[in-house]
């Protein structure tokens, strides 16, 4: 059912495995990281970066 005809199986998953875990903080916690319809339009150079440089 994943199955692209160009690009085969290729896919990004995140997973979390646990006892008790919360779905709905999961995703409320991860859909604040979202960029909004607004910010999507913005330069990407008037956001900060919060991890160190790559070196």
């Amino acid at each position: 059912a994943r199955w692209h005809p160009l690009y085969g199986d290729r896919m990004t998953e995140l997973v979390f495995i646990g006892i008790g875990l919360d779905k709905g903080e999961i995703t409320t916690g991860l859909d604040s990281c979202l960029l909004t319809d607004e910010e999507m339009q913005q330069d990407s150079a008037v956001f900060s970066d919060p991890l160190p440089a790559f070196v």
